[in-house]
C-alpha cells in the first residue's frame, strides 16, 4: 500500500476471529503506562467524564435503553485490552522494540479482545443537594476517579442522580482508551435524537456503523506496513520540526522559579468566565476573516506566551480531532491527537495577518499528500518525546479549543437538557490552557500541577482575554499595538 494514497483507500472490516489490532494511540498509551509503572511512576489513568443535567421529569428507563443501544452499535465500548504488566519480560522487550520501529503493537504479540454481549448498568447515585455544584461534589468525584480494569470490558460506567425536586444528573465516565472528547459530541447528538423520538417511536435504534474503531486501527497498521512508509512519515516530521528549532514553550518558561521537579499528585484548575460579548466578537472576527474561532483564540494565546518569553517562533502543543474521513465521522473512539504548532511573531504586522498564519499552521500537518494525519502526529510525538515511558508527563504548554453547543435543549414540553460541568481529575504536571465556547458563555481555564503559582495562571488567563478583546475590536491593528493596549 502506498502511504501517499492511503487516505483515499477504503477502511474495510477485518475478521473478529483473530487477535484484534490496537490503534497507534492505544498502543502508545499501553506501552507508556506499563513502563512507567515498572519504574515506580504514578498511575495516571486518564478518565474522561461527561455529564448532562436535566430540568424536568427524566424517563430513566429510556436512558437505560439508549445506553444499551449505544453499546450495541459501538464495539469499542465492548473492548478489553491486554495488561502488559502481566506479560513476560521477553514479550515486553518485543513490544518495546516493535513500537519503537513501527509505532504500533502487533496483534500477534498483544491485541485487544471483544465481548459479544455486555450490559451496562445505570447506577442510582445518592442525591446531590440542590444548592451544591455538581463539579467537585465528593460523590461525583469518587464516581469519576474509581479505577477501571483494562482487561475487563466495559471501560465505562454510567450513573444517574437526583439534584433537587425536578433536576437530574446523568454522569458517564470512560477510559480514554475507548473514547475522545469529540466522541462526546456524537453521543450527545445521538441521545437527543433517540430521546426526542421516544413518544412516537419508542423502539427507535440508530443504524450500526459500516465499520468500527478496530477496522480503523487495522487500516492504520496497513499504512505503516507499506513499503518505506515510516521513513516517508519520519522525513515529513523531521522537516516540519526542524523549522521550529526544536523548542516548545514549557511551564518552566512561565514559572521559572516555581516549576515542580516531580510529577504532582494533584491537578489545580483555574477558571475564568468568558462573557457573551467576547465570544460574539471572536466569532464575528473569525467569520469576517474567513477563519475559525480556534485560530483567533490560539493567536492570542501565542501573543500572551510571546510577551512572557520574548521568543519567536512560539511553539505550543495543540490538538486535532482527526475525523476528516467519511467512514469515521460518526464513530466513537480515540482519534484525537496532538502535535506542535509554531507561529512566528512579527510585531509590525496586523493581528488579522497573524491569525491567518495561525490558521495555516494548524492545518500544516495535514498538508502532506494523503499520509494519515494521525500517524504524522504520533510520529511527531515520538520525535519530540523519544522516551515513550515518560513522554506523557512532559511539562509542555498545550492549548485545546472546544465548541460545545450546550445551550439548553428542549427534549419535550417539560424537560430541558444542558451539559454539566464535570472535569477529569487526571494527575499530570503539564500546563493545559483550554477554552470552551458555549452558545451564550464560555470558560477559559488553566490546568496545572500543584507547585505552580496560581497567581501566574490567573494573570495569564486575564491577559489572554484582554488580548482577545483588543485584537477582535480592531483586527487590522498591529501586533505591537495590541500587546501594548492589553498590557495597559
Amino acid at each position: 500500500m502506498n502511504p501517499f494514497t492511503s487516505e483515499v483507500d477504503p477502511i474495510e472490516r477485518v475478521s473478529r476471529d483473530q487477535p484484534l489490532p490496537l490503534s497507534v494511540n492505544q498502543g502508545a498509551y499501553l506501552i507508556a503506562e506499563s513502563v512507567r509503572r515498572a519504574k515506580g511512576g504514578l498511575d495516571s489513568e486518564p478518565h474522561l467524564p461527561w455529564g448532562l443535567e436535566f430540568d424536568g421529569e427524566l424517563d430513566v428507563d429510556a436512558v437505560q435503553r439508549w445506553l444499551q443501544g449505544l453499546f450495541a452499535r459501538h464495539e469499542v465500548l465492548r473492548t478489553a485490552f491486554p495488561d502488559l504488566d502481566r506479560v513476560s519480560g521477553r514479550k515486553q522487550a518485543e513490544l518495546l522494540e516493535a513500537f519503537a520501529r513501527f509505532g504500533y503493537i502487533p496483534p500477534s504479540i498483544a491485541g485487544a479482545s471483544l465481548l459479544d454481549s455486555v450490559t451496562i448498568p445505570l447506577t442510582r447515585l445518592d442525591d446531590i443537594p440542590a444548592d451544591r455544584s455538581v463539579d467537585g461534589d465528593p460523590l461525583v468525584s469518587e464516581f469519576i476517579q474509581k479505577p477501571f480494569d483494562r482487561a475487563v470490558a466495559p471501560l465505562m460506567r454510567a450513573g444517574v442522580a437526583r439534584c433537587g425536586v425536578r433536576r437530574h444528573l446523568l454522569l458517564l465516565v470512560f477510559h480514554h482508551l475507548v473514547i475522545d472528547a469529540a466522541s462526546l459530541l456524537i453521543m450527545r447528538r445521538d441521545f437527543e435524537r433517540e430521546y426526542c423520538a421516544r413518544p412516537t417511536a419508542p423502539e427507535l435504534r440508530l443504524q450500526e456503523p459500516s465499520v468500527q474503531y478496530v477496522d480503523y486501527a487495522a487500516w492504520q497498521q496497513q499504512v505503516i506496513d507499506g513499503p518505506d512508509a515510516m521513513a516517508q512519515i519520519e522525513g515529513v516530521c523531521a522537516r516540519y520540526w526542524d523549522r521550529f528549532g526544536g523548542r516548545l514553550v514549557t511551564a518552566r518558561d512561565l514559572w521559572p522559579h516555581g516549576a515542580v521537579e516531580a510529577p504532582s499528585e494533584t491537578v489545580v484548575r483555574i477558571e475564568r468566565a468568558v462573557d457573551r460579548a467576547v465570544l460574539t466578537a471572536v466569532r464575528h472576527a473569525a467569520r469576517s476573516l474567513r477563519l475559525t474561532s480556534c485560530a483567533v483564540w490560539l493567536g492570542c494565546v501565542v501573543l500572551a506566551l510571546y510577551r512572557r518569553t520574548r521568543r519567536t517562533p512560539v511553539v505550543i502543543w495543540t490538538y486535532s480531532a482527526n475525523r476528516a474521513r467519511l467512514e469515521i465521522e460518526c464513530l466513537l473512539g480515540w482519534f484525537a491527537n496532538g502535535w506542535p504548532v509554531g507561529v512566528e511573531v512579527d510585531l509590525e504586522e496586523p493581528a488579522n495577518v497573524l491569525f491567518a498564519r495561525v490558521q495555516r499552521a494548524i492545518w500544516a500537518v495535514a498538508d502532506h499528500g494523503e499520509i494519515p494525519t494521525s500517524l504524522l502526529m504520533r510520529a511527531m510525538q515520538r520525535r519530540i518525546r523519544p522516551n515513550t515511558a515518560t513522554g506523557w508527563a512532559d511539562d509542555y504548554i498545550s492549548f485545546d479549543h472546544n465548541l460545545v453547543m450546550s445551550a439548553p435543549t428542549k427534549l419535550g414540553p417539560s424537560l430541558t437538557m444542558r451539559d454539566a460541568p464535570v472535569h477529569s481529575t487526571r494527575r499530570q504536571r503539564s500546563v493545559d490552557l483550554s477554552v470552551v465556547e458555549h452558545e451564550v458563555d464560555g470558560t477559559l481555564s488553566c490546568r496545572h500541577g500543584r507547585g505552580h503559582s496560581a497567581t501566574v495562571a490567573r494573570e495569564l488567563l486575564d491577559e489572554i482575554v484582554r488580548l482577545v478583546q483588543m485584537a477582535t475590536d480592531q483586527p487590522e491593528r498591529r501586533v505591537r499595538a495590541v500587546l501594548d493596549c492589553a498590557q495597559k
